[in-house]
């Protein structure tokens, strides 16, 4: 799950970009957050993104080497260990970057 969201900031990031990957722990969970600050993702994409195959038509034209299934893997993997996941994004533009947040109970 983390390697697919560090991979996704970095294909949606221009090379002088930061991706940053935090990590924190409250009572019985752990909070893994990726933030980058790459073209982010429009408002009107944003709760379709974690659909098989959906782009933003930004993304598509910043980096069209990819299939669009990164952050349906995530949302699968989430998904099936019972926890949860959210995606936020200032909106499209240079800088502006986007945010993935999971949280998974600790054993």
């Amino acid at each position: 799950m983390v390697r697919n969201l560090l991979d996704n900031a970095s294909k949606y990031t221009p090379p002088a970009g930061v991706s940053t990957l935090t990590m924190t722990t409250a009572g019985g969970s752990v909070m893994l957050t990726v933030r980058d600050n790459g073209i982010g993702i429009t408002a009107h994409s944003l709760p379709r993104v974690l659909k098989p195959f959906v782009q933003d038509a930004h993304a598509v034209t910043f980096n069209n080497r990819w299939l669009g299934l990164s952050l349906t893997v995530v949302h699968k993997f989430v998904s099936a260990h019972r926890s949860s996941g959210s995606a936020h994004s200032d909106g499209q533009g240079p800088g502006l970057g986007s945010e993935f947040t999971i949280t998974l109970p600790l054993l």
